[in-house]
């Protein structure tokens, strides 16, 4: 997955692509998927590719916010192995699945820092306060977890990789794993390669959109 701030981003940047009548809808939509970290329920209920397909989201904005931000899961998964193939499991077969996760979500954190930087998020803020719960889940946690991106990116750009490390903590991430997160997003950034290649990550994603979209959602 993608942060919450690259897929309000790339949202915005698919909306003719998937027909968007009702923006709110559809940018809540977008965040709703990694809300099962707060709830706790399974992963497949809101991240299977039938929920990328057309006769799943036809006619229902919250639904193609929904698609959209599967589709950037999909499209940034393979640009990572592209960009960063060198330091992920797939050519290190030695590295632990954790370790895999940690490179990856410390260059996610980085992005959405980055993101924060190419577009104006705190106008589509209010879009969060819409709320859907169409796995039955806790009304009053998706609502926490939509308010908890309200309260972070209204300090756009001024997000902190602390900032997101705090999220993950409230998503009931270890706080060892969270820390090796941040001191592995510190790493790169401190690369002056890497950090040139983070940048990259959004445009090339955007190259691919509609290749994954003719793929998954038709």
């Amino acid at each position: 997955m993608a942060l919450e701030a690259t897929h309000i981003r790339f949202a915005l940047d698919t909306q003719g692509l998937f027909e968007v009548e009702d923006l709110n809808k559809y940018i809540s939509g977008t965040i709703y998927p990694d809300s099962r970290y707060p709830t706790g329920i399974d992963r497949m209920l809101t991240h299977d590719d039938s929920q990328m397909a057309k006769d799943f989201w036809s006619n229902d904005d919250f639904r193609k916010g929904w698609a959209a931000h599967l589709l950037y899961d999909k499209i940034q998964f393979a640009v990572h192995a592209d960009l960063f193939g060198d330091f992920l499991k797939e050519n290190n077969p030695d590295m632990t699945g954790e370790e895999d996760w940690i490179v990856r979500t410390a260059l996610k954190i980085l992005q959405d820092i980055d993101d924060l930087h190419r577009f104006d998020i705190k106008s589509h803020l209010s879009a969060l306060n819409y709320i859907e719960t169409p796995n039955g889940e806790d009304k009053i946690k998706v609502t926490e977890y939509n308010q908890l991106f309200i309260n972070i990116y209204n300090k756009a750009p001024d997000v902190t990789i602390e900032d997101l490390e705090q999220m993950w903590v409230k998503w009931s991430i270890p706080v060892e794993i969270a820390a090796k997160m941040r001191s592995k997003a510190y790493e790169i950034q401190k690369n002056e390669r890497l950090i040139k290649l983070v940048s990259k990550i959004y445009d090339e994603t955007i190259t691919r959109k509609e290749e994954f979209y003719n793929k998954y959602c038709i």
